[in-house]
């Protein structure tokens, strides 16, 4: 778990602010794979990777704490996370 705090600075690089909200992140990955010898120099590997990702500022858990437990719409707070994921393989010929 990562958490990332942004600064910010003008154009000229002489201020910056500080945004007072953190965001959360969280991601996972897992491959499977498997040597196949062809030669004793030369292997086959196969390998399928997957990942899996989400981040999420405070302000977007907060509002969904807060919704669970008032029933209070808090829908002007909504898209402050993002989940992703990915898909891959790799050969080593």
């Amino acid at each position: 778990m990562n958490r990332y705090n942004p600064t910010f600075s003008d154009g000229i690089g002489n201020s910056s602010i500080t945004i007072p909200v953190h965001w959360n992140s969280i991601t996972r990955t897992g491959g499977i794979g498997w040597d196949f010898p062809i030669t004793n120099e030369l292997r086959f590997r196969p390998i399928a990777n997957v990942m899996l990702g989400h981040l999420e500022s405070d302000l977007s858990i907060a509002s969904r704490v807060l919704q669970n437990r008032t029933g209070v719409d808090m829908q002007f707070l909504n898209g402050g996370r993002m989940s992703s994921y990915g898909l891959g393989r790799l050969r080593d010929d």
